[in-house]
């Protein structure tokens, strides 16, 4: 998956987030980094259309995400935040699984190959070593 982000600007009442041009290329890992305030978290959102950018456009392989709807949006954007409070006790393992809801009918379950990954995640350790 490829994110292209172009003259995006999103304003809370005491701070602006500007960006110019910015990409994310597919099968790469990146870091976003910089100090308390600066605005990573609020440029996450932003991609994730929690904050309603203002101006400016985000891609995600070429097609703007304002005309991405609905579930084929959560099939390709997720946003777990930092900090969470919820009167539900999840485990990492429900947060994996909260992300195949977009591929999911009303009552059903996930599918067996939904179960493969979280294997993979826990025989590979990678799921303690993320989050653990």
């Amino acid at each position: 998956m490829n994110i292209w982000i172009k003259d995006l600007s999103f304003s809370y009442p005491n701070f602006t987030l500007k960006v110019k041009d910015l990409s994310f290329e597919g099968e790469k890992i990146t870091s976003i980094v910089g100090p308390n305030g600066a605005g990573k978290s609020t440029l996450l959102k932003c991609i994730g259309m929690i904050n309603p950018v203002s101006k400016g456009s985000i891609f995600i392989n070429g097609k703007d995400i304002s005309e991405i709807k609905g579930t084929k949006r959560a099939q390709l954007i997720a946003y777990v935040p930092q900090e969470q409070t919820s009167i539900f006790n999840f485990s990492i393992i429900d947060f994996v699984l909260l992300g195949r809801t977009p591929y999911l009918n009303f009552l059903s379950k996930p599918l067996s190959n939904s179960f493969k990954w979280i294997h993979f995640l826990r025989s590979s350790n990678l799921i303690f070593t993320i989050l653990g």
